[in-house]
């Protein structure tokens, strides 16, 4: 009886294993880039052919840091391969070892920003196992985003519940990339662009909703927010986020820039104060120096 009781241990261990062997996703196999770099492109999350993200690969894989970038367009429009999204923040990161990597989303009129939010959870859940994978560090990992792409970033940094109910884990920081929409209650209340009202629609309860501001708790990741001093309501928002992100416990910095909306998006990653100011941000977290 004993040594049946063994073989039955023995067998059902082994068939434990091999179902956890099954059930692990394969490891992706990168393709050659360009300027040495490797790439997984059109890595889907989902099932839907908008839910796709490319992953850029530095030569040593080992132990890098991860860049997740969040296109904008309006809510309605974008792609995670346009030029000003992806071309000098890839050349520089990547230049510095990070594992960089641009998300495409669901879009309106088919998914409403909450629905874009919980995308982007599920992008971010998938990143870190496929960067885990290839040998990244997964949890020094900041999350991007410009405009549409900067207030779907920090909805759901504000929220990271949200992120690992969808299997992610925790990241070190969100930068922000101009964008007024971070204290959506008080952008909804003074005269706005028409693109705000298609997103958003006239519903205060639907605003905070969908407002990083209102939406911050206590576990909030940290932020830097950028903005541009060129726009009249951009800088002041960053501000009352940053304000009311330090209240709940985060750190949060405001970092004003003389660039256009499309600037701020174009020239980071270039060689200019702008992008040493967002290194010296982004090094300052992985290093844990900006850590409460």
């Amino acid at each position: 009886m004993r040594y049946v009781s063994r073989g039955l241990a023995a067998f059902m261990i082994a068939l434990v294993a091999a179902l956890s062997a099954l059930a692990e996703p394969p490891t992706p196999s990168p393709q050659a880039y360009r300027d040495g770099l490797h790439w997984l492109p059109d890595l889907p999350y989902g099932d839907h052919p908008r839910q796709r993200m490319d992953i850029y690969l530095p030569s040593v894989t080992q132990g890098a840091p991860v860049i997740a970038m969040v296109h904008g367009g309006a809510w309605r429009f974008g792609d995670k391969r346009h030029r000003a999204v992806v071309k000098h923040k890839l050349a520089h990161w990547s230049s510095k070892g990070f594992i960089f990597a641009s998300i495409n989303y669901r879009l309106l009129p088919d998914a409403d920003p909450s629905v874009q939010r919980d995308d982007i959870a599920r992008a971010l859940a998938h990143l870190q196992t496929t960067v885990g994978q290839l040998g990244g560090d997964a949890e020094r990992l900041i999350l991007m985003g410009h405009s549409a792409g900067g207030h779907l970033a920090a909805l759901l940094a504000a929220r990271p519940d949200i992120a690992y109910a969808a299997g992610a884990t925790p990241w070190r920081a969100t930068i922000v990339l101009d964008s007024a929409a971070v204290d959506l209650e008080t952008l909804m209340g003074a005269p706005h662009a028409k693109l705000y009202d298609a997103a958003f629609g006239d519903e205060p309860k639907h605003w905070q909703r969908l407002s990083p501001l209102r939406q911050l708790q206590p576990n909030a990741s940290d932020f830097l927010l950028i903005c541009s001093q060129r726009r009249d309501n951009a800088c002041p928002a960053a501000q009352r986020f940053a304000t009311a992100a330090e209240a709940a416990g985060s750190h949060a910095e405001v970092s004003p820039q003389p660039y256009t909306h499309t600037g701020i998006n174009a020239r980071l990653g270039q060689a200019n104060a702008y992008t040493s100011a967002v290194d010296a941000f982004i090094q300052r977290q992985l290093s844990g120096s900006d850590k409460r």
